[in-house]
């Protein structure tokens, strides 16, 4: 009989071996089924936590926070029990603030430092799992099996512990705990941290609010008082000065209708000597009457007492009158006053005395300021603003004004320091006074000078009075 060849041709396998290899692919594919079912459970472990994130940062209450984290670890991770350990200032180890899934006594429950030793967790990130002994708390909690992950403040300092458990009366029911957990486990705990921090730099920074706001409202209501109490003590002072400086102009009246009598030889004639003291009295009595009618000015002024009497004028025959009445003043040094031409001006509601009183300063002043040169004043018809406007200008060669003291000229009881050099200290109230008279009348006041070249004062009135607008140049 001929031999079977073989050569070039492969060995049916045996029955053994088409076992094993049934039970190898078999075993191959349950691992890829157990590897895809890990996957799966990671898959949903992490949607948990970017569900527990995007509810987390809606929150505003630390307690709620905290509640909802404890749910989440339960829901996320398929176990029974969550807590969250925390420091607490001032006392050691970890206490308790949130704990769910087991009726049990949890007052005082903490973990100590022996506990947080142990476990070596104070400059550690990681999470681990650990079965219920008598040397730590979970057997107080009624806990079979836990896994712990902890996390820190922003110094890097242990601030808390997250917790997840199984109970021992349900172990049956879950599945041990084991490591594929800690990864994603771990994640979570950052995330919840981190979601904690924000939570508190929230309320820190809507605690700060709350105080400046506090702080601001108080501040405010001091200030409305203080205002009030010094709008009132202004008030005061306002109507104080105005009638002592009536009770001041009668005696003073006196004093210079008296001097003057002496010096017309009423009462028999004085010797030169004698008149020239009278007549000093009778200038420094003047010159006083001046001020106590100034000081009574702004008085009414601030105390709303000033009444205007309104009529219509013309705005020439005032400038006229000025221009006149300060000629000697001018004359005595040696400058020219000149009235510019004024055309055709229409007649104009103001009170003829005040604008009188308002040009009179305006044209002193330049007269006082001024050495050598000419001061001039003039009036024009301001079309571009409506209502319509007399603009009155007041022009020297003096020594003028420096930008940054212009708006001080016109408060009250302030000078430049260039006027004050050159002519000595005044009371500080002829331009003041003179700006609230413009305003009073609808009008505004306003200058262009600069140190060496001179001034120009402008101020205008609305032709039909105080409930037009002032024209600007």
């Amino acid at each position: 009989m001929a031999k079977l060849e073989t050569s070039g041709h492969r060995a049916m396998p045996t029955y053994e071996q088409l076992q094993a290899e049934i039970l190898h692919s078999m075993a191959v594919k349950q691992d890829l089924i157990n590897a895809r079912n890990a996957l799966d459970r990671d898959l949903e472990r992490f949607r948990a936590i970017q569900a527990f994130s995007t509810r987390a940062i809606q929150i505003q209450d630390a307690r709620d926070l905290e509640t909802l984290t404890v749910e989440s670890i339960i829901d996320a991770f398929a176990l029974e029990c969550g807590a969250v350990f925390s420091r607490v200032s001032g006392q050691p180890g970890l206490r308790l603030k949130v704990f769910y899934g087991v009726s049990c006594d949890t007052n005082g429950c903490t973990l100590d430092e022996a506990w947080v030793r142990r476990h070596r967790i104070q400059h550690s990130g990681s999470a681990f799992i650990e079965w219920a002994a008598a040397a730590n708390p979970w057997s107080r909690l009624r806990l079979h099996q836990v896994i712990a992950a902890p996390y820190y403040d922003s110094d890097g300092e242990l601030e808390g512990v997250l917790v997840g458990g199984v109970s021992t009366a349900k172990r049956d029911f879950y599945q041990e705990l084991d490591e594929t957990l800690v990864p994603s486990f771990m994640v979570f705990a950052q995330q919840a941290a981190t979601t904690m921090h924000n939570l508190q730099s929230r309320v820190l920074i809507r605690d700060q609010v709350r105080d400046l706001q506090h702080a601001r409202d108080e501040l405010e209501a001091r200030v409305a008082e203080r205002t009030a109490e010094l709008t009132a003590a202004n008030r005061a002072k306002s109507d104080f000065l105005a009638n002592m400086s009536h009770e001041l102009r009668t005696p003073m009246n006196a004093v210079i209708g008296f001097s003057e009598m002496i010096l017309d030889g009423v009462y028999g004639r004085a010797n030169d000597r004698i008149g020239e003291a009278v007549n000093e009295i009778r200038r420094s009595g003047e010159h006083l009457l001046a001020l106590i009618n100034t000081v009574l000015d702004i008085s009414k002024i601030e105390a709303d007492r000033l009444e205007l009497n309104l009529e219509q004028h013309c705005p020439e025959d005032c400038i006229t009158s000025v221009v006149r009445q300060m000629s000697g003043l001018a004359r005595e040094k040696k400058l020219s006053l000149i009235v510019d031409s004024l055309g055709e001006l229409p007649r104009c509601t103001f009170d003829l005395q005040r604008i009188a009183q308002v040009l009179v300063n305006l044209v002193g002043n330049a007269i006082k300021f001024t050495s050598c040169g000419e001061v001039r004043v003039g009036a024009r018809l301001d079309e571009r603003e409506s209502p319509h406007a007399i603009v009155f200008r007041v022009s020297d060669t003096g020594i003028g004004i420096a930008q940054d003291e212009i708006e001080l000229i016109f408060s009250a009881f302030e000078q430049s320091h260039t006027t004050v050099e050159y002519a000595g200290q005044g009371s500080g109230l002829g331009l003041a006074i003179s700006r609230r008279l413009v305003e009073l009348h609808g009008g505004r006041i306003w200058v262009e000078s600069g140190p060496g070249v001179g001034s120009v004062f402008r101020f205008s009135l609305p032709i039909d009075g105080p409930n037009g607008r002032a024209g600007c140049p």
